[in-house]
C-alpha cells in the first residue's frame, strides 16, 4: 500500500509503440473488425439461422469451418498470430479456434462463452487474445449461432435499500482492503467529489455529477477536505487531513503538458518485475538500472534489481544494504540508478501518498542541471481477481511538477512506456528468477501457486502467472517455449517449503486437533 526506500532510430521507432496503444489493442474486444463484413456477407458454408445473441445486427447464417487448414480470410482477421509475435504463432490460433469450435459443437444450443473456454486454453496467450478468437468465430457464424441457441442469462442483482445499508457498522471491510474506524485504506467503491462537481472512483473513473441517493452533497468541509462517498456502506471519510495510505489516481500527460521524457523498457525487465511480485501477498519492492538520454529524452530501462525488504499490511520497508549492493551491481554494469518498483498484490496500481512522497525525494536527488528528474517509479498488481485479464497490471509513473490542491504532495503523472525492440531472453534472468524462488520459498507469506486463482475456474496461480510473463516475450516461439517451461519447472520443483517446515506444520496441526 505503501512502499518506501532510503536515502537512436530503433530507439525511436520503439518508443512509438507505446504500452497504451498496447493495452488498447489487448482490450480490443467491443466489436468485430471491417474485414468480417464480407465473410458475414458472402457466408459460403451450411445452415440457417440468426445468431440470439447478436439482435438487431444482420442474419448471420451458421458456417462449418476445416478444422486442418487455416484460411488466407482467417490470417487477415486475426493478423495477431501471423506476425512473428512471441507465442502468439499459427499453431496457437489453431488450437484455439479448434477448442471453441469443438466446444461449440458438444454444446449447442447452449451458448459458448468466452470464460467457459479459457480453463482449457492454459499457457495459449492471455484471455484478451482468446476473447477476440471467440468474437471472430460468433461473427462469422461459427458458434452460438441458430434460432434455438440459449444465452446464459445473468443472474439479477438484489439491490440493498437505503435503510438495510445504513444499518452497517461503519468499520466494514471492504473487498479490497479494510476501513479501520472510519479510514478507507484500499478498494473500489470508494467515489471522490472532484473539483468539477462530478464523483469520480478511486480507479479514476467518472460517474456523472448526479450525487447517489441517499447522499448529501458536500463538497469539502472547513478544513478544505473532501469528502469520500462509500457505495456499500454509505459512510464517509475525510481526507483533508495527512493520509499516507491513500491511493492517488495518476493524471495523464497532453500535448500541452507533455511528458519530459519517453520511457523504453526492456522485456527482461518486465518478466523480473512481474516474476517478482507474484511470490508474496505482501508487497515486494526493487530497483531500476538504466541510462537517460536528453538528447533524444529517453530514458531506456534494461536491468532490474529485486530488493530485500520488511513488508507489513500497509507498507513496505527497503533493506538499506539491497540499495547499497543494488548501486555496486549498476556501477559494475555502467547502469545508472533511473527508478524503483513495488507491488500493490490485490490492488489498484496507483500510488499511495507515502509512495509520492519517496518518488519526489528521489526525483529532486537525481535532478539535472536542464530541470529533468529522470528517475520513474513502477507499480506491479498481480492479483486483482476483479480484473478480467490473468496479466498483470502495471503502473508507470513520475511525480509531476505542480502540487496537489492541498498542497500535501506533488501530482502523479501516468508514464506512456515502449518496449526494446530486438532482444533477446538474458539467461541472467532466469538466475535471477531462481535465486528470488529460493530467498522467498520458506517466506511465511509466499503464494501457493497450486492454488486455483478464481473462485469456480480451473486456472491455477501458477497458470496465472505463466500467463502474465508470456505476454512480455516478443522472441522466436521456441525460445519462448523453453523459456516458459523452464520457468514452470522451476516454479513446480522449487517454490515450496522445505521438507522440515511442511513437518513441523503438519505435526503442529495434529496437536491442534487432538487437543
Amino acid at each position: 500500500m505503501s512502499s518506501s526506500f532510503s536515502s537512436e532510430e530503433a530507439v525511436d521507432k520503439a518508443s512509438t509503440s507505446t504500452r497504451d496503444a498496447y493495452q488498447s489493442e489487448e482490450d480490443a474486444t467491443s466489436s468485430p473488425p471491417a474485414e468480417f463484413s464480407d465473410s458475414i456477407d458472402q457466408s459460403r458454408e451450411l445452415g440457417e439461422g440468426t445468431s440470439s445473441n447478436l439482435v438487431g445486427k444482420s442474419s448471420i447464417k451458421a458456417m462449418i469451418i476445416d478444422q486442418s487448414i487455416i484460411s488466407e480470410e482467417e490470417r487477415q482477421s486475426n493478423i495477431e498470430f501471423f506476425v512473428g509475435r512471441g507465442l502468439k504463432t499459427p499453431e496457437r490460433y489453431m488450437k484455439i479456434r479448434n477448442y471453441i469450435l469443438n466446444a461449440w459443437l458438444k454444446s449447442q444450443p447452449k451458448f459458448v462463452s468466452k470464460t467457459s473456454v479459457r480453463p482449457g486454453l492454459k499457457d495459449c496467450g492471455d484471455v484478451n487474445a482468446i476473447g477476440r478468437v471467440h468474437l471472430y468465430l460468433e461473427s462469422i457464424g461459427a458458434i452460438n449461432i441458430g434460432k434455438d441457441s440459449v444465452k446464459k442469462e445473468k443472474r439479477p442483482v438484489k439491490r440493498k435499500s437505503l435503510d438495510e445499508t445504513t444499518k452497517k457498522s461503519n468499520i466494514n471491510v471492504k473487498r479490497k482492503g479494510k476501513l479501520e474506524d472510519g479510514d478507507y485504506r484500499r478498494g473500489r467503491g470508494i467515489k471522490v467529489l472532484n473539483d468539477n462537481g462530478e464523483w469520480e472512483n478511486l480507479n479514476g473513473s467518472k460517474e456523472n455529477s448526479v450525487e447517489p441517493a441517499g447522499v448529501l452533497s458536500a463538497r469539502s468541509n472547513k478544513n478544505g477536505g473532501r469528502i469520500n462517498y462509500n457505495e456499500d456502506a454509505l459512510a464517509y471519510d475525510m481526507v483533508g487531513s495527512y493520509d499516507p495510505f491513500r491511493l492517488v489516481p495518476p493524471h495523464h500527460y497532453t500535448s500541452r503538458n507533455p511528458a519530459p521524457f519517453r520511457v523504453s523498457v526492456s522485456m527482461n525487465v518486465m518478466l523480473l518485475m512481474d516474476f517478482h511480485a507474484h511470490l508474496a501477498h505482501t508487497e515486494i519492492i526493487g530497483l531500476l538500472g538504466g541510462h537517460y538520454f536528453p538528447d533524444r529524452e529517453i530514458m531506456e530501462v534494461i536491468y532490474v534489481y529485486p530488493c530485500k525488504s520488511s513488508s507489513t499490511g500497509f507498507q513496505c520497508e527497503m533493506d538499506p544494504a539491497s540499495e547499497v549492493a543494488a548501486r555496486e551491481v549498476f556501477a559494475e554494469k555502467g547502469l545508472e540508478f533511473v527508478g524503483w518498483y513495488h507491488s500493490h498484490p490485490t490492488f489498484d496500481p496507483q500510488p499511495s501518498i507515502r509512495d509520492i512522497e519517496n518518488q519526489t525525494q528521489y526525483q529532486e536527488m537525481w535532478r539535472r542541471e536542464d530541470g529533468v528528474e529522470p528517475f520513474i517509479g513502477v507499480i506491479v498488481t498481480p492479483y486483482d481477481i476483479e480484473h478480467d485479464s490473468n496479466v498483470s497490471r502495471f503502473q508507470f509513473w513520475m511525480s509531476g511538477t505542480n502540487y496537489d490542491l492541498s498542497g500535501q504532495f506533488r501530482t502523479p503523472y501516468s508514464c506512456q512506456h515502449s518496449f526494446l525492440q530486438n532482444e533477446n531472453l538474458q539467461e541472467e534472468t532466469f538466475s535471477q528468477m531462481a535465486s528470488l524462488v529460493e530467498e522467498y520459498h520458506n517466506y511465511d507469506q509466499r503464494v501457493n501457486m497450486s492454488e486455483t486463482y478464481r473462485k469456480d475456474e480451473e486456472v491455477s496461480r501458477l497458470d496465472k502467472l505463466i500467463e502474465s510473463l508470456s505476454s512480455h516475450i516478443n522472441v522466436s516461439s521456441n525460445a519462448a517455449e523453453t523459456f516458459i517451461s523452464q520457468v514452470r519447472e522451476l516454479m513446480s520443483a522449487d517454490f515450496r517449503p522445505n521438507k522440515n517446515e511442511e513437518t513441523s506444520k503438519l505435526d503442529a496441526t495434529k496437536e491442534l486437533i487432538l487437543s
